[in-house]
C-alpha cells in the first residue's frame, strides 16, 4: 500500500476556502470548496469558471478535453488535462448553492481506476 500523507482542512481567501490535499507515491488529490457569497466580486458559474480553468492549463502548453462526469449525486465539469510535462491531471468542478468544489487528481500517468475510486469516495455532508 503506498504511503500517504494528509494535510487540511486549511483555510485561505479571509475564510471561504478550504482546502483539503492528500498525497501518496502515485499522486495527489486536492479537495477545495470556496464559499462564493465571501469572494469579492461576481464569481463565474461553475461552467464560465472551468472554461478558465481549462484555459489557464492551456495557456502553460496543456492539452484539455472538457467533458461531463456524474457523481456525488450532481453532474460536474471534468477537465482531462495532459500536461506539458507529461503529467495528468483530472479536475472535476461544480457550483452547489454558493459554494464552488474543485476536485483536482493528479498523476504521473492517469490510471482510470484512481479517478473511479476518488469520485466514488466523494460525498456531500452536512447541509
Amino acid at each position: 500500500m503506498p504511503r500517504r500523507k494528509a494535510i487540511g482542512p486549511r483555510t485561505g481567501g479571509g475564510g471561504a476556502q478550504v482546502v483539503w490535499i492528500w498525497r501518496s507515491s502515485q499522486g495527489q488529490v486536492d479537495v477545495q470548496a470556496l464559499d462564493l457569497s465571501l469572494s469579492s466580486g461576481n464569481a463565474p458559474d461553475d461552467a464560465r469558471f472551468a472554461e478558465m480553468q481549462a484555459e489557464r492549463f492551456r495557456t502553460k502548453g496543456a492539452t484539455v478535453k472538457l467533458q461531463r462526469a456524474n457523481f456525488a449525486g450532481a453532474r460536474w465539469h471534468h477537465l482531462v488535462v495532459d500536461r506539458a510535462d507529461g503529467s495528468m491531471q483530472d479536475m472535476f468542478i461544480l457550483n452547489r448553492g454558493n459554494t464552488n468544489y474543485c476536485l483536482l487528481i493528479s498523476q504521473g500517468k492517469r490510471d482510470p481506476a484512481v479517478v473511479s475510486k476518488v469520485t466514488k469516495g466523494f460525498r456531500f455532508v452536512g447541509k
